[in-house]
Protein backbone atom coordinates (compact mmCIF):
# COMPACT_ATOMS: atom_id res chain seq x y z
CA UNK A 1 0.00 0.00 0.00
CA UNK A 2 1.01 3.14 -1.16
CA UNK A 3 0.63 6.94 0.86
CA UNK A 4 -1.17 9.23 -1.74
CA UNK A 5 -1.64 12.54 -0.31
CA UNK A 6 -1.74 11.55 3.00
CA UNK A 7 -3.98 8.71 2.73
CA UNK A 8 -3.66 4.82 1.67
CA UNK A 9 -5.11 3.26 -1.14
CA UNK A 10 -5.52 -0.20 -2.23
CA UNK A 11 -3.75 -2.37 -4.90
CA UNK A 12 -4.89 -5.04 -6.30
CA UNK A 13 -2.15 -7.89 -6.22
CA UNK A 14 -2.63 -9.90 -9.77
CA UNK A 15 -1.90 -13.32 -9.41
CA UNK A 16 -1.09 -15.67 -12.56
CA UNK A 17 -4.00 -17.94 -11.22
CA UNK A 18 -6.27 -14.58 -11.57
CA UNK A 19 -4.95 -13.80 -15.50
CA UNK A 20 -5.05 -17.29 -16.35
CA UNK A 21 -8.77 -17.00 -15.59
CA UNK A 22 -9.36 -14.19 -18.33
CA UNK A 23 -11.74 -15.47 -21.17
CA UNK A 24 -12.87 -18.74 -19.43
CA UNK A 25 -16.76 -19.45 -20.55
CA UNK A 26 -19.33 -18.77 -18.19
CA UNK A 27 -22.03 -21.77 -17.54
CA UNK A 28 -25.61 -21.20 -19.20
CA UNK A 29 -28.78 -21.52 -17.70
CA UNK A 30 -29.22 -24.95 -18.89
CA UNK A 31 -25.79 -26.06 -17.70
CA UNK A 32 -26.44 -24.39 -14.00
CA UNK A 33 -30.36 -25.76 -14.30
CA UNK A 34 -29.17 -29.55 -15.24
CA UNK A 35 -26.14 -29.15 -12.27
CA UNK A 36 -28.70 -28.12 -9.54
CA UNK A 37 -31.92 -30.86 -10.41
CA UNK A 38 -28.52 -33.45 -10.12
CA UNK A 39 -27.37 -32.40 -7.04
CA UNK A 40 -30.49 -31.78 -5.03
CA UNK A 41 -31.11 -35.32 -5.89
CA UNK A 42 -27.38 -36.41 -5.00
CA UNK A 43 -28.39 -35.01 -1.83
CA UNK A 44 -31.53 -36.69 -1.47
CA UNK A 45 -29.95 -40.09 -1.68
CA UNK A 46 -27.47 -39.44 0.61
CA UNK A 47 -29.93 -38.36 2.90
CA UNK A 48 -32.74 -41.16 2.68
CA UNK A 49 -30.33 -43.95 4.56
CA UNK A 50 -29.27 -41.68 6.82
CA UNK A 51 -32.99 -40.81 7.90
CA UNK A 52 -33.65 -45.03 7.82
CA UNK A 53 -30.67 -45.54 10.19
CA UNK A 54 -32.00 -42.27 12.59
CA UNK A 55 -35.35 -43.37 12.87
CA UNK A 56 -34.45 -46.92 13.04
CA UNK A 57 -31.76 -46.71 15.49
CA UNK A 58 -31.41 -44.03 17.37
CA UNK A 59 -35.58 -42.86 17.76
CA UNK A 60 -35.89 -46.54 17.88
CA UNK A 61 -39.58 -45.99 15.49
CA UNK A 62 -41.32 -48.96 14.50
CA UNK A 63 -43.15 -46.94 11.67
CA UNK A 64 -40.72 -45.32 9.72
CA UNK A 65 -41.89 -42.44 7.32
CA UNK A 66 -38.83 -41.01 5.24
CA UNK A 67 -40.27 -37.76 4.13
CA UNK A 68 -37.92 -34.90 2.82
CA UNK A 69 -39.22 -31.44 4.67
CA UNK A 70 -37.87 -28.12 4.37
CA UNK A 71 -38.56 -27.16 7.41
CA UNK A 72 -36.73 -29.81 9.18
CA UNK A 73 -32.81 -28.68 10.15
CA UNK A 74 -31.35 -32.34 9.71
CA UNK A 75 -32.75 -32.49 5.94
CA UNK A 76 -30.89 -29.49 4.95
CA UNK A 77 -27.77 -30.08 7.06
CA UNK A 78 -27.16 -33.50 5.01
CA UNK A 79 -27.66 -31.08 1.85
CA UNK A 80 -25.41 -28.61 3.03
CA UNK A 81 -22.82 -31.03 4.45
CA UNK A 82 -23.14 -32.85 0.92
CA UNK A 83 -22.48 -29.67 -1.27
CA UNK A 84 -19.97 -28.72 1.09
CA UNK A 85 -18.01 -31.97 1.21
CA UNK A 86 -18.28 -32.58 -2.47
CA UNK A 87 -17.01 -29.35 -3.66
CA UNK A 88 -14.04 -29.21 -1.36
CA UNK A 89 -12.88 -32.73 -1.64
CA UNK A 90 -14.22 -32.59 -5.78
CA UNK A 91 -12.67 -29.07 -6.12
CA UNK A 92 -15.27 -27.03 -7.36
CA UNK A 93 -17.17 -30.05 -8.83
CA UNK A 94 -19.87 -32.13 -7.37
CA UNK A 95 -21.72 -34.64 -9.60
CA UNK A 96 -23.78 -32.20 -11.01
CA UNK A 97 -21.20 -30.15 -12.40
CA UNK A 98 -19.09 -33.20 -14.03
CA UNK A 99 -22.10 -34.15 -15.64
CA UNK A 100 -22.93 -30.06 -16.71
CA UNK A 101 -19.22 -29.89 -17.60
CA UNK A 102 -18.96 -26.95 -15.43
CA UNK A 103 -17.07 -26.03 -12.10
CA UNK A 104 -16.70 -23.89 -9.57
CA UNK A 105 -13.09 -21.67 -9.46
CA UNK A 106 -11.28 -20.17 -6.72
CA UNK A 107 -10.26 -16.25 -8.02
CA UNK A 108 -7.37 -17.01 -5.66
CA UNK A 109 -6.15 -20.26 -5.02
CA UNK A 110 -5.99 -23.17 -7.90
CA UNK A 111 -7.94 -25.35 -5.29
CA UNK A 112 -11.14 -24.89 -3.40
CA UNK A 113 -10.46 -23.95 0.33
CA UNK A 114 -12.88 -25.84 2.72
CA UNK A 115 -13.98 -22.36 3.46
CA UNK A 116 -14.83 -21.63 0.24
CA UNK A 117 -17.17 -24.71 0.30
CA UNK A 118 -18.50 -23.52 2.84
CA UNK A 119 -19.83 -20.15 1.94
CA UNK A 120 -20.64 -21.69 -1.75
CA UNK A 121 -23.16 -24.36 -0.07
CA UNK A 122 -24.77 -22.11 2.43
CA UNK A 123 -25.41 -19.50 -0.82
CA UNK A 124 -26.86 -22.55 -2.83
CA UNK A 125 -28.71 -24.17 -0.04
CA UNK A 126 -30.14 -20.47 0.69
CA UNK A 127 -33.52 -21.10 -0.50
CA UNK A 128 -34.03 -24.05 1.33
CA UNK A 129 -32.70 -23.29 4.47
CA UNK A 130 -34.63 -20.14 4.35
CA UNK A 131 -38.15 -22.09 3.36
CA UNK A 132 -37.54 -24.12 7.11
CA UNK A 133 -37.73 -20.85 8.87
CA UNK A 134 -40.39 -19.02 7.21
Amino acid sequence: MEKMSGRRVFHIHTTDHLLALEGVPLATFGQRLLRFVIDVFGALVLWAPLEFVWQLYLLHESHIDLKWDFHEAGNIAVMLLYWASCTYFGNGRKLGKLIARTRAMSLIHRRMGAWQSIERSLGMGQPFWRAAWE
